[in-house]
């Protein structure tokens, strides 16, 4: 080495990496190595040729060359062995190899080779995009995948209709089943789920059983599991269905089929909220019910009192409960029927959880979930003066009670001014409640906190600001428990017999009002374009 130039030995470097690289003809992303070498000033030269040379003596572990002069990327330092020396200074071609290798053609069969054979061109890592730069490109891309890729459900060729909605890892789409006169005789949404990569994919807590297990069957995603768990249950209407999952492990997503809800979400009577027009109250009752009665399917996995949970249930706390999370289905003709019916959706964020349970609370004191609707428990805190970490409480059925109760305020709190003022916030409005808020920090001025704007108070009756008020203590065993919070609404709406308690429903429990008549609810009445028994719209 000592006879040969600086160039002769960078270029002999880059010869032997490309010989020993596996899969490396199959990439395009190298340089030439006299270009690569002519761009560089002498320092770098001198800098470069110290360093293999030094390494060719010592044999001291070479740090990667850049393949590409602009771009300046680099071969993963994890593909190296840990005793790298003299004889291993390889991977990266000189120009002649790279001729050939641009004028070579591949095929799709070789695509499983290119994949796992190292960084590609247009390739990025999730952590060189710290400003999201990229998060609508990735959304975009992961769309286009939701609506090319037809579910695989029942033997049916289904027929994609149009994109349902996105999330930070999601996105759905609604296919319906049509007759040979395109007459619909079925409809699904289809949501496409992501994680944020391998640490996220190995997580204990994204999986029901071991991640290290690679028997799919034993496997699957928390969503699933406690979706799954809490189907063919009593109060199980009160919680979104799910007909068909898939998981793809090679690509870190999963596939949930659901059932198409067509009324929107709480998000849909919000917007509809005024100054002349607010959510009226017998409606705030029938969705504090379904949000009570899907709290105690999660919790105990019936509705019914006397009911004991099954051997081995555990608890399911969703995380983030919030008014986009909370569907609109059918009216039911035997409860509340002049409205549609509150379904409890989306258990991304969920846990499954029990008494003996060694993760919680602290690895679940991950702040999973949504600002505005965060329990004080679902954050870790330290100590101010040994800054240990400091935990709250378990996140369990509590913590659900607290976000369904956040819920409801947001509903009686509606409409929110366009622009939020610090006080309007701390008053309860209804876009983020700000988790960084000193309530978190002060207990003790907790109980004194203004949940409800000045108008709010004067227009709900006390006994269901009470009600509300008892869901969202900052101490969770404070916190009015699933079972009493059912009992309480039941006697305030005319739901028990011997007619105990008023009925703060005015009689809607039962019988139906007018349009435009006096607890009229607004934002739902939308024509079911996909319902059953209808033509197919244009996409």
């Amino acid at each position: 080495m000592e006879n040969r130039s600086d160039y002769e030995v960078f270029r002999e470097h880059r010869k032997l990496r490309a010989q020993a690289k596996p899969g490396y003809k199959s990439q395009k992303a190298s340089a030439d190595s006299k270009k690569l070498w002519n761009n560089w000033s002498q320092a770098k030269k001198d800098e470069e040729a110290k360093r293999l040379r030094g390494a060719a003596t010592t044999y001291a572990e070479l740090a990667d060359v850049p393949t590409d002069a602009e771009a300046e990327d680099e071969i993963d330092d994890d593909e190296e062995s840990d005793d790298a020396g003299a004889g291993d200074m390889g991977y990266l071609p000189d120009a002649a190899d790279e001729e050939a290798n641009d004028n070579s053609t591949g095929s799709s069969d070789d695509d499983g080779d290119v994949a796992m054979g190292g960084p590609r061109k247009g390739m990025f890592r999730a952590y060189d995009d710290p400003e999201g730069e990229m998060r609508k490109d990735r959304q975009a891309a992961r769309k286009k995948y939701g609506e090319g890729k037809a579910p695989d459900l029942d033997d049916i060729e289904w027929v994609y209709q149009k994109h349902l909605g996105s999330g930070g890892n999601g996105s759905a789409h609604l296919w319906v089943q049509v007759d040979g006169k395109d007459i619909i005789q079925d409809r699904i949404a289809v949501k496409d789920c992501w994680t944020d990569g391998p640490f996220h994919w190995g997580s204990v807590k994204f999986w029901d059983g071991d991640p290290r297990d690679m028997n799919p069957e034993d496997r699957l995603p928390v969503e699933v599991k406690a979706m799954q768990a809490c189907q063919n249950k009593p109060g199980s209407h009160r919680i979104a269905g799910i007909r068909d999952h898939s998981v793809d492990f090679d690509r870190m997503a999963y596939r949930i089929i659901m059932p198409f809800y067509a009324r929107g979400d709480f998000i849909t009577i919000i917007d509809k909220a005024d100054d002349n027009y607010h959510v009226p109250e017998p409606f705030i009752w029938c969705a504090f019910e379904a949000l009570a009665d899907a709290c105690l399917v999660m919790e105990r996995a019936s509705i019914r009192k006397a009911d004991q949970p099954p051997d081995n249930w555990r608890e399911i706390v969703h995380r983030d409960i919030k008014p986009d999370n909370v569907f609109l289905t059918a009216r039911n003709p035997r409860s509340f029927p002049s409205y549609p019916q509150p379904v409890l959706a989306d258990f991304g964020g969920c846990i499954m959880t029990s008494k003996d349970d060694i993760l919680n609370p602290t690895a679940y004191a991950d702040s999973t979930g949504t600002l505005g609707y965060f329990a004080p428990e679902q954050h870790a805190y330290e100590d101010k003066t040994t800054y240990e970490a400091v935990f709250v409480a378990r996140q369990q059925s509590w913590t659900n009670i607290y976000q369904i109760g956040r819920v409801i305020m947001s509903l009686m709190n509606a409409p929110a001014p366009e622009i939020l003022s610090a006080d309007e916030l701390k008053k309860g409005a209804v876009q983020e409640y700000l988790s960084t808020d000193p309530l978190y920090d002060d207990p003790d001025g907790w109980k004194d906190h203004e949940w409800f704007k000045p108008e709010t108070r004067g227009r709900y009756s006390k006994e269901l600001q009470n009600l509300v008020k008892s869901c969202v203590r900052y101490k969770p065993d404070e916190r009015i428990t699933a079972v009493k919070l059912k009992g309480k609404i039941l006697r305030r709406t005319g739901g028990v017999r011997n007619g105990k308690g008023k009925d703060f429903a005015k009689g809607l429990r039962s019988k139906k009002v007018a349009k435009g008549g006096e607890g009229d609810l607004r934002g739902w009445r939308r024509k079911d374009t996909y319902a059953v028994g209808l033509v197919r719209p244009e996409k």
